[in-house]
């Protein structure tokens, strides 16, 4: 088995993607420093917007050949919009990237590519800080020791703690022919994220990171900041739905979106 320490598999580039709302448009720029500050430079960025951010990604575009923008109709919502971002990666390793958040440090996406080498880990997370308005830097509560994440360990976590995960998934990194193999993201206007992570850790090993891995913006124009009672009642839902996903993988079934 190659150890996690290789510097990377086979595989010398990650595919990026981001979902992007009209109005969100405004914060791909600073994204888009973080991504250039790498220290690896064999990535590609797939912009894909939610309805039309075109002046802002081509502008990118324009400056740096890597970014790939393209449209969703708009209304298609986080789901659809990233799985037609991860449709049109070229890598073997995707790694989400919300608009408004940024790439934590030089080091992380050539340090994540590395954890690849080991070909029994399917994702990684790692630790996420969360920039606050007035620019205090926290980081994210997670439980997970850095090291390897035992496939079928993150279900019961997230059951026993309220169904709260562990770990921040927003910056996940997965083989793009595992997240295939689920079917992308499900097609749920909230908590898609979760939605892919626990029934794919049913099934692949991961790893979490002893880097952090991205700054995550709190806001309150966040899609979480505006979810209503009803907005909540549909996660409710959702998470209902995820839960029997994982249920029927751990015990050896389809674990299908219904």
């Amino acid at each position: 088995m190659t150890s996690v320490s290789a510097v990377a598999d086979s595989q010398t580039r990650i595919s990026v993607v981001t979902a992007v709302h009209p109005r969100d448009a405004g914060f791909l720029a600073d994204a888009h420093r973080s991504l250039v500050s790498q220290s690896m430079p064999d990535w590609e960025w797939l912009v894909q917007g939610d309805g039309d951010v075109s002046a802002e990604a081509e502008r990118l575009s324009r400056l740096d050949p890597r970014v790939r923008p393209a449209m969703c109709p708009p209304g298609s919502g986080v789901a659809v919009t990233r799985n037609a971002a991860v449709a049109r990666a070229t890598a073997s390793v995707v790694r989400n990237l919300d608009a408004d958040d940024m790439v934590a440090s030089p080091g992380v996406l050539e340090r994540t590519l590395g954890l690849f080498g080991d070909v029994s880990v399917g994702f990684v997370l790692g630790p996420v800080l969360d920039v606050l308005a007035d620019g205090t830097v926290r980081r994210f509560a997670e439980v997970l020791d850095s090291g390897r994440i035992p496939c079928g360990t993150l279900y019961p976590m997230w059951e026993e703690a309220g169904r709260v995960l562990p770990a921040h998934p927003t910056a996940l990194a997965v083989r793009r022919g595992i997240i295939d193999a689920h079917g992308g993201y499900p097609l749920v206007p909230y908590g898609e994220d979760t939605a892919v992570l626990l029934p794919m850790s049913q099934t692949a090993d991961g790893w979490f990171t002893d880097f952090p891995v991205a700054l995550h913006r709190k806001r309150e124009g966040s899609m979480t900041g505006r979810l209503t009672a009803a907005d909540r009642e549909i996660l409710g839902r959702t998470r209902d739905e995820t839960a029997r996903r994982a249920r029927e993988l751990a015990a050896g079934g389809p674990g299908t979106p219904a």
